[in-house]
């Protein structure tokens, strides 16, 4: 599922012509190593404040969500369990030179379970600057 969705994001940058320029990929690491940091210290509502409207977080056996509600109920139940930790590293991104568009990947765990793989993110500036979530998927 994640290399349909990385597949899709390359297709969707090159159809519109966009160059790829490492500014903005920086911009990108940062917010997205602010997003775990975040989610680190305040848990689920600091995971869903990262997440743009009608966000697109593709879930567990096949399951599609498409709003913060839905992804909060989703979460809810790991996010309740004590110990409970997930993080993640982001070791690339690619944004469109327009400054509007891009994407992270990266290694993510979910702790006590050990549960460990990758996950793919797709970014959108806000009229604000800032980065939001528009699409999520982790193996």
């Amino acid at each position: 599922m994640s290399r349909i969705l990385l597949a899709a994001t390359c297709l969707l940058l090159g159809a519109a012509g966009a160059q790829l320029v490492p500014r903005n990929s920086a911009n990108l690491l940062e917010a997205d190593t602010d997003f775990a940091a975040v989610t680190a210290q305040r848990g689920l509502d600091g995971f869903l404040s990262y997440l743009a409207d009608g966000v697109l977080k593709f879930a567990e056996k096949g399951g599609l969500l498409t709003t913060r509600e839905q992804v909060r109920e989703q979460l809810k139940p790991s996010f309740d369990k004590p110990g409970f930790q997930l993080k993640w590293k982001p070791l690339g991104a690619e944004a469109a030179a327009s400054g509007d568009l891009g994407y992270t990947w990266g290694e993510y765990e979910a702790m006590p379970s050990g549960r460990r793989g990758h996950y793919l993110t797709v970014w959108k500036r806000q009229k604000d600057g800032s980065w939001k979530v528009v699409a999520d998927v982790g193996n």
